[in-house]
C-alpha cells in the first residue's frame, strides 16, 4: 500500500472516530422517535376492555410505533447542524455508517432501512434534503425489498435496480 493510500485510510479512520458521537446520537434519536408514537395520535381506547384474560384486555398502545412517514419527517427536522464543520461530508458519513451498521442500535431494522434512517438524520444535519425511498425487485421469483436515500444533485445510497414503492 502506497503512502498516499495509507494516509487517506488514516484520514477516513480519524473521520469515523470524530463522527462516532454524532452517529451514536442519531441512533439514540431513531430509537427514541420510533419507540414513542407521535403526540397527535391518540392511543387506542382500552377502558371498555375485559380483564378476564381476553386479548382485548392487553393495552395495545404499549408496543405502538410511529408510521414510517412520520418517523422520516421527524428525523428530517433534526437540528442543530453537525459540529465540527469537518463532519459535514455525506459520503464519508455513509461509509462510516455502512461499516458500523451491524453493531449500531436499534436492532429491529434491516440493514438498508436502518442505514437509510440514520443517514436521513445525519445528512439533514449536513444541510441536505434527503428523500427516503422504499422499493422492490424480483429475484428468482421472490420479492426483495430495499431502502435508500437520494439527494437532488447530491449523494445517494445504492438503489440496486429496485422499483420505487414509496418515497417520503
Amino acid at each position: 500500500m502506497n503512502t498516499s493510500r495509507l494516509g487517506e485510510r488514516l484520514h477516513q479512520l480519524a473521520f469515523c472516530l470524530l463522527a462516532l458521537p454524532a452517529i451514536a446520537r442519531a441512533c439514540w434519536r431513531l430509537a427514541r422517535l420510533d419507540r414513542f408514537p407521535s403526540p397527535d395520535r391518540s392511543p387506542p381506547n382500552t377502558a371498555n376492555a375485559s380483564h378476564e384474560g381476553h386479548a382485548g384486555s392487553i393495552d395495545s398502545s404499549v408496543g405502538a410505533r410511529r408510521r414510517l412517514d412520520e418517523l422520516a419527517d421527524a428525523l428530517r427536522r433534526v437540528r442543530p447542524p453537525l459540529r465540527p464543520r469537518s463532519l459535514r461530508n455525506p459520503l464519508w458519513l455513509a461509509a462510516c455508517v455502512g461499516r458500523l451498521e451491524p453493531v449500531l442500535p436499534p436492532y429491529r431494522y434491516g440493514a438498508c432501512l436502518k442505514s437509510s434512517l440514520l443517514l436521513l438524520d445525519l445528512w439533514s444535519r449536513c444541510g441536505l434534503e434527503p428523500v427516503l425511498h422504499l422499493g422492490m425487485r424480483r429475484a428468482d421469483g421472490e420479492p426483495r425489498f430495499h431502502a435508500w436515500l437520494e439527494v437532488d444533485g447530491g449523494p445517494s445510497t445504492p438503489r440496486r435496480g429496485h422499483t420505487v414503492l414509496w418515497s417520503g
